[in-house]
């Protein structure tokens, strides 16, 4: 049971960063599903590298994204994260600290059917290829017999790709609605645990975050607090092999604001911005070792639905660790 301990610590490092479709934009900062089996624990001292592919596929009725809000708008998205993060050998408030690492990249293509408020109808499309809003992320694990736990600030840097939405008729139409950054610093302090029987390998794990955005200055937007609450429950076995059923519930806490949100909230033609969704799937890890080097392996699939003023999508991810000691 050890050896999953120390090798099966992708849930534990990542902090995930995606594309700006955005809730301004139909998503929030933070990847949801992220954190699933072992979210609580803090690796052993160490070098981790990570690298993920993720497929987002999903429809929202009604968008509001970049200064516009588009109708029956279906998103397809790759994204392809890689990633480091270092463990210290030295114990901090008798804990373990890490730093975390994520430099994404994406492929997004966006079709809708019109935009409300102008006269503007029929199919159209965009899609945006280059480099998302990066993650910077702190954290500190402690553990205590079955226990472990750690707390931890994402911090989203806004240095992706990012242009406000425009629109002009023509053969062919000019579009541009997708951008791959949020303009927008993000910051997401989280609390996750995990308690593991070593015995019999059953655990049970969660995370719970609050997403604090700044002000988009390019639309006058302001994203209102997302709350995000993760559980995951999961059997390890043996061989190395981990299976689990993990689920997510996202809600923001108020109102998004700004003149921005009120033109959008107009348009809409709805008493309120707020997002919601839920997600569920199952989660499938491997550890094991590649020569002297200790690799965990996982995939996942997320099914999302009840989502309100977002999208509502499909992702299936995949993701590699190697551990440096």
């Amino acid at each position: 049971m050890r050896r999953w301990r120390e090798f099966a610590v992708t849930a534990a490092l990542l902090s995930g960063a995606t594309p700006a479709f955005a809730v301004e934009g139909g998503s929030g900062a933070y990847l949801l599903g992220t954190r699933d089996l072992l979210a609580g624990v803090v690796p052993p001292p160490g070098e981790y590298v990570n690298l993920d592919v993720i497929h987002i596929q999903g429809n929202v009725e009604k968008l509001p994204i970049s200064g516009v809000a588009l109708t029956n708008a279906e998103i397809e998205a790759w994204i392809a994260k890689a990633g480091v993060t270092f463990v210290s050998p030295r114990p901090l408030m008798s804990g373990r600290a890490a730093l975390n690492v994520q430099v994404p990249f994406a492929s997004v293509n966006m079709d809708f059917t019109g935009v409300l408020g102008g006269l503007i109808a029929g199919t159209l499309s965009d899609a945006k290829i280059g480099m998302a809003d990066p993650t910077v992320t702190p954290m500190l694990g402690w553990d205590s017999g079955s226990w472990h736990w750690n707390v931890s600030m994402p911090v989203y840097v806004p240095i992706g790709y990012y242009d406000t939405a425009t629109i002009k008729l023509g053969r062919p139409p000019d579009v541009s609605v997708v951008s791959l950054g949020k303009n927008k610093w993000a910051f997401d302090p989280t609390f996750a645990w995990t308690w593991l029987d070593p015995k019999i390998g059953f655990e049970f794990s969660g995370a719970v975050g609050l997403t604090l955005s700044t002000m988009n200055e390019a639309t006058d937007y302001q994203t209102a607090p997302e709350l995000h609450v993760e559980l995951t429950a999961g059997q390890h076995f043996k061989n190395g092999a981990a299976l689990g059923l993990t689920g997510y519930y996202y809600q923001q806490i108020s109102n998004d604001s700004g003149n921005g949100a009120e033109k959008i909230q107009k348009v809409l033609d709805i008493e309120s911005l707020q997002a919601r969704v839920f997600g569920v799937g199952p989660v499938l890890d491997w550890s094991t070792e590649i020569g002297t080097i200790p690799v965990t392996l996982e995939a996942k699939y997320l099914h999302e639905l009840g989502a309100k003023r977002r999208f509502e999508s499909d992702i299936i991810w995949g993701s590699v660790t190697f551990v440096f000691k």
